[in-house]
């Protein structure tokens, strides 16, 4: 077998380690897995989010924020009510917050319910992306 000809047999062998625990340890039924369509827009995943049954509205999946976030504007149009403030640290700085206790978030296959969201405004992620924006996504509904 020529150099070159052993190592493509050596890539090949390679690629499929990487690939194997993917199928040998993949589950043979889709239980626990959702497929959530999402849009990207300026580096950002967003997906249609129902907050309590709402229509569905733009949140921005951000697995580095440490809180899910709804737009504050959007509170009293979805029913929510606070309990609590508190100040939030962002990107942009610190920003005054409410506690929504007890929400339910929707997304095709996927409900989570019982979540205590932090409002805040979100009127900047609006202007920078030239849409509405409902909310944001964190870490720990992962």
């Amino acid at each position: 077998m020529s150099p070159c000809g052993g190592l493509f047999v050596r890539i090949v062998l390679l690629v499929c380690l990487l690939l194997s625990p993917s199928i040998c340890f993949g589950s043979s039924s889709n239980a626990g897995v959702a497929r959530i369509p999402f849009e990207l827009t300026n580096n950002l995943a967003l997906l249609q989010v129902r907050v309590n049954g709402s229509k569905s509205l733009p949140f921005i999946l951000d697995t580095g924020a440490s809180a899910t976030v709804v737009n504050q504007r959007l509170t009293e149009e979805l029913g929510l009510k606070f309990e609590g403030e508190g100040e939030a640290t962002t990107g942009g700085g610190a920003v005054e917050m409410s506690f929504v206790k007890g929400a339910t978030l929707s997304m095709p296959g996927v409900e989570l319910s019982g979540l205590t969201l932090a409002a805040i405004p979100l009127s900047s992620f609006e202007a920078g992306l030239g849409r509405p924006v409902g909310g944001i996504l964190g870490f720990h509904i992962f």
